[in-house]
C-alpha cells in the first residue's frame, strides 16, 4: 500500500508529545553540530542566531499548545527551555571562542 494513500490513522496526545519533543531535541542537536563544527573550522556560527532559534522554538510550543491538553504541554514548554538556554550558551560561546582565535 502507497503510504501516501493510507487512511489517517488518530494520533495519541503521547505520539504527538513525543514527536514534539523529539523535534526539540533534534534542533538542540543541529546546534551542537554546527557550533563545534564552526569552532574547528575558526568560523562564527552563523547558520543559527539566537533569534532564529527563539523562533522556532516559541514555534514549536505555540504547535503544541494548539494540539496538546495542558498537563501534555508543560513537558514541551520545560524541553524548549532547556534547548533555548543550551543553544544560546552554545552560540554565544562559539562566537566567543572564534572571536578569540581571530584576536591572537
Amino acid at each position: 500500500m502507497n503510504p501516501f494513500n493510507a487512511p489517517d490513522l488518530s494520533l495519541t496526545t503521547e505520539q504527538v508529545s513525543e514527536a514534539l519533543l523529539g523535534e526539540l531535541r533534534s534542533f538542540l542537536l543541529q546546534i551542537r553540530k554546527h557550533c563545534l563544527a564552526s569552532r574547528l573550522a575558526a568560523q562564527p556560527a552563523d547558520a543559527f542566531t539566537e533569534g532564529e532559534a527563539a523562533a522556532f522554538l516559541s514555534a514549536v510550543v505555540l504547535i503544541a499548545a494548539a494540539l496538546l491538553p495542558r498537563a501534555s504541554l508543560h513537558s514541551i514548554e520545560c524541553e524548549a527551555l532547556a534547548v533555548q538556554h543550551e543553544a544560546r550558551f552554545l552560540l554565544r560561546r562559539s562566537w566567543a571562542s572564534v572571536a578569540g582565535l581571530r584576536r591572537a
